[in-house]
């Protein structure tokens, strides 16, 4: 099985960054006499170019050979099937809930010669002129770009550090639409507990009667303090009864 070195490479704008500071002191090193004898040390200076072409002889990634880039294409997808598993998602990482600085370490330790393996590939697949990147990109190796947006395994936003905005609303396509905020949805919680249950299930006629009510109650002499006790198990079972049907159809 093809494995890819662990060893850190140059990413493509350190080695265009080396290539051209090599460029200069070769330059320099170089210049006739009367620029030359100008400089203070060229001794250290010859050091320094010595440095950089060791970094770029050792670090620079090499290109794959012909015969090496089929098993390299399949160890890549490999490791990203072996890595984003448990990989915490965008929002945890934004809104860093209970337990998402853990999680995030977990993953890294359990991840860490994997992520590092991918890295690599992705550099010499670069230079191999296997991706249509920028020259000198500098995101090609960062696995950020495959972080989730959300999965099965996002933990409980409850004592979110940073809270999110939350929007309550129907399904694109149904018209205008009524929608709830997290705080509207609060309220209606305070009010009513079962009603804001069913709040997802209801039509956006039934969300817009429940959001005017809500906003009457919200007002310093509102028309009507709630819902009817006939009105709300009205609405209660015909919530009851769409979601019986969605589960029913799948």
């Amino acid at each position: 099985m093809y494995q890819e070195s662990t060893k850190p490479l140059l990413r493509p704008n350190q080695v265009q960054n080396l290539q051209g500071e090599a460029k200069r002191l070769e330059a320099t090193l170089q210049a006739p006499p009367h620029i030359a004898q100008q400089i203070q040390d060229a001794g250290e200076m010859r050091r320094q170019l010595n440095n950089i072409k060791h970094s770029l002889e050792t670090q620079a990634p090499k290109p794959y050979r012909e015969e090496e880039r089929d098993a390299a294409l399949a160890r890549e997808k490999e490791l990203l099937d072996e890595i984003l598993p448990g990989m915490p998602t965008t929002v945890e990482m934004r809104r860093n809930p209970v337990g998402a600085t853990d999680k995030q370490r977990k993953w890294d330790k359990r991840n860490k010669d994997k992520v590092l393996e991918w890295k690599n590939i992705q550099l010499r697949k670069h230079i191999s002129g296997m991706t249509d990147d920028l020259d000198d990109a500098t995101d090609i190796a960062n696995i950020e770009r495959f972080r989730p947006t959300e999965a099965s395994h996002e933990l409980n936003m409850h004592g979110e550090q940073i809270p999110g905005k939350v929007q309550y609303g129907p399904a694109p396509g149904s018209g205008l639409a009524t929608v709830f905020s997290d705080e509207d949805k609060n309220r209606l919680e305070a009010v009513d507990p079962e009603i804001a249950q069913m709040l997802a299930l209801m039509n956006n006629e039934q969300r817009a009667r429940v959001k005017e009510v809500l906003q009457q109650t919200m007002t310093d002499k509102p028309k009507q303090k709630g819902l009817s006790e006939e009105k709300r198990r009205e609405m209660s079972e015909r919530a009851k009864k769409r979601w019986a049907e969605k589960r029913a159809n799948g």
